[in-house]
């Protein structure tokens, strides 16, 4: 993501606001996406078969129906590597690119990793929700809890 900078404003659902800081960035495929970190500190739950929001009692239909695979969806799983090499800083988390050309553009993706990097024991890859990008890209959270830095090579599995 190329984000341009924070603010911290209200976000509203019907009657409820939650004070939240929001990340702003530029070329999103959508008008704006919720992160795990307002969900959880929220309580929000989503029912992809309603494609409905609910935090607490009150309801919120989303704007378009989800393309993420439920229990009745076939799923392909199918390599990611990365795309450029990166260094992964000591005691860090980055966002890094990941290839998967096998996964049409625009189809959201469930990232599930394995626990360890094979190439790279210390760093591990974060499971994450997203949606492949015209040039069949994935945005990858990669974490180091190992104080020195380690190199991932372009090509490398995430």
């Amino acid at each position: 993501l190329d984000v341009l900078g924070t603010c911290r404003l209200p976000i509203r659902f019907v009657a409820q606001s939650f004070a939240h800081t929001l990340f702003v960035a530029r070329n999103l495929a959508f008008p704006g996406l919720l992160g795990a970190d307002f969900l959880l500190s929220n309580g929000c739950v989503i029912n992809l078969d309603d494609n409905v929001l609910r935090i607490g009692s009150t309801e919120v239909h989303l704007e378009r129906p989800s393309q993420i695979c439920t229990a009745n969806t076939p799923t392909k799983p199918c390599r990611a590597v990365l795309r450029d090499t990166v260094l992964v800083p000591g005691r860090s988390e980055i966002l890094v690119y990941a290839c998967c050309p096998a996964i049409l553009e625009r189809t959201e993706c469930v990232f599930s990793p394995s626990l360890l990097l094979p190439d790279r024991p210390a760093v591990v890859a974060a499971n994450s929700v997203g949606t492949v990008t015209t040039d069949s890209r994935i945005v990858v959270r990669l974490l180091n809890p190992d104080p020195a830095p380690v190199t991932l090579y372009a090509g490398s599995t995430v």
